[in-house]
């Protein structure tokens, strides 16, 4: 008998029912003496586990870590309305490791020896593709490290026209208008990136950049035009490392521009302990800075190649 959910693809509807519990199976007393007894082992078979440990969990999917770690966050917070009886009479019980345990695969997944950023960063080849994957792996990081200093998606926007516009043509249509957008603050550095990423390919390919900011549904959209660029092979591998890597965050290169989607913080009825557990873990940056560190101090002496966009 598992108490480890199965896997499924994150969509981003799911975050509005994030509040709402899941359905709660009776279940006979010996089963659920047993169902308990099995956590509790789990739990108390925490301690601080290593890396290669962590590994074994995730793959095994235990206490919800797979879910967490592929975004099916509403995979996560059904299996965790389902595990909250157990934990005790008021459901509030939740251990100190499993806190530091969510963070910690996380940074495993989207940081760690074998996550796609750390083999985008290590990629050795000359070639064009692998200067790009390498450029990305650094833009990514710059991402996640710091971020930019501005309050607001229109402060982030309003920094990088300052500086982009004597370089390149930019047009921005901003229809934002009143609707809420609540975003993440690790949102505010991928955005940056992205604009700085799209606007250097258009400066290579000495070709204008056309921006449009649209909200529906709490979610961002910011799409950026790029003319007689080749979009695919200058963003793609960008694009791909930003969704895998942020919470909440969708990047598409498509022929002739760059979707970027930011789903944002919606307010939702307060989470329960478990789940407030994990999902404040899945939502926020790197704990380990350290490793953003020696990613850099490990990573190729290519990584700072010109960027070939044209």
């Amino acid at each position: 008998m598992s108490l480890s959910p199965g896997c499924g693809p994150w969509r981003p509807s799911n975050r509005r029912g994030a509040g709402e519990p899941a359905a709660t199976t009776i279940r006979p007393a010996p089963e659920r003496d047993l169902l308990v007894f099995l956590l509790r082992a789990q739990l108390d078979g925490l301690g601080q586990p290593t890396e290669r440990q962590r590994a074994r969990m995730l793959a095994r999917g235990d206490l919800g870590t797979d879910l967490l770690t592929t975004g099916d966050t509403e995979a996560f917070l059904a299996w965790a309305e389902r595990i909250r009886p157990l934990l005790g009479a008021d459901g509030t019980a939740v251990p100190d490791a499993l806190r530091e345990l969510y963070p910690k695969v996380l940074d495993d997944t989207r940081l760690g020896p074998g996550s796609l950023l750390r083999r985008m960063a290590a990629d050795p080849g000359p070639d064009v593709a692998s200067v790009v994957r390498r450029n990305a792996a650094d833009a990514v990081r710059r991402a996640l490290s710091s971020g930019p200093q501005a309050a607001s998606v229109r402060d982030v926007v309003q920094d990088w026209w300052r500086d982009q516009a004597p370089a390149t043509g930019i047009t921005v249509r901003d229809d934002m208008r009143q609707e809420v957008f609540r975003p993440l603050p690790i949102h505010l550095g991928a955005l940056d990136e992205t604009l700085k990423w799209c606007g250097d390919a258009a400066e290579a390919a000495d070709t204008r950049i056309d921006i449009e900011l649209t909200v529906q549904d709490g979610t961002l959209h910011v799409w950026l035009g790029l003319d007689r660029v080749d979009v695919r092979a200058a963003c793609d591998d960008f694009a791909c490392l930003l969704s895998h890597t942020f919470p909440y965050t969708d990047c598409l290169a498509g022929d002739d521009h760059v979707l970027l989607r930011l789903h944002g913080d919606l307010e939702t009825d307060p989470l329960h302990p478990l789940a407030a557990a994990g999902m404040d873990a899945y939502a926020s940056g790197p704990k380990d800075r350290r490793r953003l560190i020696e990613q850099v101090a490990d990573g190729p002496a290519e990584a700072q190649d010109k960027q070939p966009y044209s």
